[in-house]
C-alpha cells in the first residue's frame, strides 16, 4: 500500500512540474542561479515562450515577489514587445542601463544595448528625414552582431530600406524622391510578408514593430508628395545689356505631382536696382508645366547685382507655402569701338565642310561611326529629318568627324537620273567614289560609259569595287551616303530606273565586303511604297534628325560673331523660343540680327533687337512658312491658327480647349480628326506635347511659325477652304 502511495506522490509531483505555472518557476530558479547569463538565457528561451503571455506573466510576478526589479523590467518589456513595442523597449533599455553597471558584466549586455537602442531609434524616428540619418547606427549594429557571431537574418533587410530613404533625401525633385520612396515601400512590403518565415526571435518581434511603423511613415510621405506642388525657379537672363531699363526673365516650373495655385512672385528690395514692375501672379501651374514671367528693372550699378525674390503658393497639402530664390545678374560692358561684322550666316544654303557656323550633331556622328563602320557586320542606317533641318550640312562634314577607317561618299540623289538606266546610274556612282578617294590622294580609273552598257551591276560589283578596295588600307569601310534617297522611288516610277534597282541595292548591302550604306531623307518609311522600300529597309536601323540642342544653339548664335557682337541672355532666350533649335530658322534669325547690328553700328543684341527683327525674319522666310502651310491639312491649319491666336492668352492647350475655341468660329471638328492632326503637327515638330496626368497638353514648338500664322492667317478665312481637297500633312 505504501509503495502505491509513494508511486502516486511521484506521479503527482511529475505532473505538477509539467504545468504552465511550474515551468516559469523552474526557469526563474535557473536565472537566479546564473544571474550573469540572464540575457543569454532569456533570448534562448524566447523562441518557445515569446508568444506565451502566461509564461512571461508568471515569470515576471515571481521576480516581482522577490524584489528582482531589473529582471522584472526585462520580462515585462519582453511581454509588451508584440503589442506595445515602444513601452516594452523603453522598459528594457532602462533596465539595460543599470545592468551595464553590474560586476561581473552580464553576457550579451553590449549586444542587447545596441539592438534595443537601435530598434528604439528606428521605431521612434518622427520623419523619413530623421530615419534616413540612422543608417550608420544600423550598420554599426550589424557589424557588432557579426563580430559576436549572432548574425540576424531579419535585421539585414532593414539596411537597403534605410539606404533608399537616405537617397530620397539627397535629391531635390519630388519625382526623384518618389522613385526611392516607392522602392523602400516595396522592400518594406516584401519584408513584412517574409517575417512569418523567419524563426521566432526577439529581433523578429522588434522588426515586425519597425516595419509596421515604417509602412505608415512611407505611405504618408508618398501620399503627401503625390499631392504636392514642387516649384523650381531658373533665372533665364544672367547677362544683360546696360540699357537703363531692362527686363529680367524667370522660368517657374512645377516638378511636383499636384497643381500649384495662387503663385505670387515678389522681387526683394535691393539698392542695386529699382523695380519698375508689380509683383506677378500665376493663377495655376499644372504638374510638368512651366511659365515665364518678366520684371522690368533699372540697374543702379554698372557691373553686376544679386537678384532675390520670394514665391508663395498653395497646393493640396498646404496654403501659403514659401520658397526663396536668388541669382547673380551680370551687366555686359559695351564695346568701346564698333567693328563691322562680316555676316557668316547663309539661311537655306547647305553649310560646306569648312563652314564656321556648324555646331552640334555629335550624337549622329557617333551613331554612324559605331554602326556603319563595323568590319564584321555593316548596318544600313536610315536618317530622317524635316526639310531644312541641316541634313545636307551634316553629311558634308562626315569626313571631319568619322574615324580614318571610314571613307564617306556623298551622293545627292536629286542629281541622278539625267541619263536613264542602270549603266548611267552606276557610272555616276563610280565617279562619286573616285572623287572621294581623291581626297585621300588615291586615284582610281573609272571606265568610259560604253564599258557599263553590258552587265553594269556585275561590272560595278565584281570589277570596279574590288579595284577601289585594293587601293584603300586594310579594314577601310566605304560608306555610301545617299542624300534625298526618296528620289530613287520617283526614278523607278518614271521608268528612268528599273524596279530591280531596289533588289540589286539589297544584294549589295548583304553581300559586299567593306561597303556600308546611309540613307538620308525627309519622308517616313510608312509613307513610302512598301513594294519598293521593304526590300531594302527591313534590315536597317532608323534614327531621327531633330533640331539642335540648347548648347549647340548657343554656340551657333554667339561663337561666329564673338567678340564683335554680344548677346544678352534675354535675347538668347527669345531666339531659342522662336526657333526651338530649327537650323534654318536659327540661321535666318542670326543672319537678320547681324545685318541689323551692322546697320545700327551696335556691338550687342538685346531682346528688343530680336523683337524688332521678327518682321524681317518672317519676310525672309516666307517661302518656307508658306511651304509648311500648304503641306498641312485643313484640320492642321485650323489648329495651327487657333494656337497661334491664343499664344498670348495661354501657354499650353488641351485638345478639348482647341475644339471649343474653333466652334466659336463655326469650325466643328471631331475628336478623332483633332487627335490625328495634333499627332501630325507634333511629328512634324511644329507643336510639342506634354503628358499631364491622364491628359496631353500642346504648345507651339517653333514660335516663328506661330507668329507668321497669327500675322497672315485667320480662322474666318478658313471657311472657304472647308470643301477644298485637303492637303496631306508634311513630315
Amino acid at each position: 500500500m505504501l509503495s502505491i502511495l509513494g508511486l502516486g506522490v511521484i506521479l503527482y509531483t511529475i505532473r505538477q512540474s509539467q504545468t504552465a505555472a511550474a515551468r516559469p518557476r523552474r526557469f526563474y530558479r535557473q536565472l537566479k542561479q546564473r544571474p550573469s547569463q540572464t540575457l543569454v538565457m532569456l533570448e534562448n528561451r524566447y523562441p518557445t515562450t515569446g508568444s506565451s503571455t502566461e509564461f512571461l506573466l508568471t515569470l515576471a510576478n515571481q521576480a516581482r515577489q522577490d524584489g528582482e526589479w531589473l529582471l522584472t523590467s526585462l520580462i515585462d518589456g519582453l511581454f509588451l514587445l508584440p503589442n506595445r513595442p515602444e513601452t516594452g523597449i523603453s522598459l528594457i533599455t532602462h533596465a539595460l542601463s543599470d545592468i551595464a553597471k553590474k560586476s561581473p558584466p552580464w553576457a550579451g549586455g553590449a549586444r542587447w544595448v545596441a539592438t534595443f537602442k537601435t530598434a528604439q531609434a528606428l521605431l521612434q524616428a518622427p520623419s523619413i528625414a530623421e530615419l534616413s540619418l540612422l543608417q550608420p547606427q544600423l550598420v554599426e549594429l550589424r557589424t557588432l552582431l557579426e563580430a559576436e557571431k549572432r548574425w540576424s537574418p531579419v535585421i539585414d533587410p532593414l539596411l537597403p530600406i534605410v539606404t533608399n530613404l537616405r537617397d530620397s533625401e539627397r535629391v531635390d525633385r519630388s519625382d526623384d524622391r518618389l522613385v526611392y520612396l516607392n522602392e523602400a515601400n516595396l522592400q518594406v512590403g516584401l519584408l513584412r510578408n517574409q517575417l512569418p518565415d523567419f524563426s521566432i526571435t526577439i529581433e523578429r518581434t522588434l522588426v515586425r514593430a519597425i516595419v509596421k511603423r515604417w509602412s505608415g511613415l512611407l505611405s504618408a510621405e508618398i501620399e503627401e508628395l503625390r499631392g504636392q506642388a514642387d516649384l523650381t525657379v531658373q533665372l533665364k537672363t544672367k547677362r544683360l545689356a546696360p540699357n537703363g531699363r531692362t527686363d529680367i526673365v524667370l522660368e517657374i516650373a512645377n516638378n511636383g505631382r499636384a497643381p500649384a495655385e495662387n503663385i505670387l512672385i515678389v522681387l526683394d528690395d535691393n539698392p542695386a536696382y529699382l523695380v519698375l514692375s508689380d509683383p506677378r501672379l500665376i493663377s495655376s501651374l499644372l504638374p510638368g508645366q512651366n511659365w515665364q514671367v518678366s520684371f522690368t528693372l533699372e540697374p543702379r550699378v554698372k557691373d553686376r547685382f544679386r537678384l532675390a525674390l520670394t514665391i508663395t503658393y498653395d497646393d493640396r497639402n498646404k496654403r501659403d507655402k514659401e520658397i526663396a530664390f536668388a541669382d547673380l545678374v551680370q551687366l555686359i560692358l559695351p564695346m568701346r569701338d564698333f567693328s563691322p561684322i562680316p555676316n557668316p550666316y547663309l539661311p537655306g544654303t547647305p553649310l560646306r565642310h569648312d563652314s564656321l557656323v556648324f555646331f552640334g550633331r555629335e550624337n549622329l556622328f557617333t551613331l554612324i561611326a559605331e554602326n556603319a563602320g563595323r568590319v564584321s557586320q555593316h548596318n544600313v542606317l536610315i536618317l530622317i529629318g524635316q526639310r531644312r533641318t541641316g541634313k545636307t550640312s551634316f553629311l558634308l562634314r562626315l569626313r571631319q568627324h568619322l574615324p580614318e577607317n571610314q571613307l564617306p561618299v556623298y551622293i545627292d540623289c536629286q542629281s541622278l537620273g539625267v541619263i536613264p538606266g542602270m549603266p548611267a546610274l552606276l557610272y555616276e556612282l563610280a565617279w562619286q567614289i573616285a572623287d572621294a578617294l581623291s581626297t585621300r590622294g588615291l586615284e582610281v580609273t573609272v571606265p568610259e560609259p560604253q564599258h557599263w552598257q553590258n552587265d553594269p551591276t556585275i561590272h560595278f560589283q565584281r570589277r570596279f569595287l574590288p579595284q577601289v578596295q585594293a587601293l584603300l588600307p586594310a579594314g577601310t569601310i566605304l560608306l555610301l551616303v545617299f542624300d534625298e534617297f526618296e528620289a530613287f522611288e520617283n526614278l523607278v516610277n518614271d521608268g528612268i530606273l528599273p524596279s530591280t534597282f531596289f533588289t540589286y541595292m539589297r544584294h549589295l548591302m548583304q553581300h559586299s565586303e567593306g561597303l556600308s550604306f546611309v540613307f538620308v531623307g525627309t519622308r517616313h518609311l510608312e509613307e513610302m511604297s512598301a513594294d519598293y522600300w521593304s526590300v531594302l529597309f527591313n534590315i536597317a536601323l532608323y534614327q531621327k534628325i531633330g533640331f539642335l540642342e540648347v548648347e549647340a544653339m548657343t554656340h551657333l548664335i554667339t561663337d561666329p560673331v564673338a567678340p564683335n557682337l554680344v548677346y544678352d541672355d534675354l535675347a538668347l532666350d527669345k531666339i531659342r523660343r522662336v526657333t526651338a533649335g530649327h537650323p534654318y530658322f536659327l540661321q535666318l534669325v542670326c543672319y537678320t540680327l547681324v545685318k541689323q547690328a551692322n546697320s545700327r553700328r551696335a556691338s550687342y543684341v538685346t531682346i528688343s533687337d530680336v523683337n524688332a527683327a521678327l518682321d524681317e525674319m518672317m519676310r525672309l522666310g516666307e517661302v518656307h512658312f508658306a511651304y509648311l502651310w500648304q503641306r498641312s491639312s485643313f484640320v492642321e491649319r485650323a489648329l495651327l491658327t487657333a494656337v497661334a491666336h491664343l499664344m498670348d492668352a495661354e501657354m499650353m492647350f488641351r485638345a478639348d480647349d482647341l475644339i471649343q475655341y474653333l466652334e466659336t468660329y463655326g469650325i466643328e471638328l471631331t475628336a478623332v480628326e483633332v487627335a490625328t492632326a495634333l499627332n501630325s503637327l507634333v511629328e512634324r515638330e511644329i507643336l510639342a506635347e506634354t503628358p499631364v496626368g491622364v491628359t496631353t497638353q500642346y504648345e507651339l514648338k517653333i514660335g516663328l511659325v506661330g507668329l507668321w500664322v497669327a500675322q497672315h492667317k485667320s480662322l474666318s478665312k478658313l471657311h472657304g477652304e472647308k470643301d477644298k481637297t485637303k492637303s496631306q500633312a508634311i513630315v
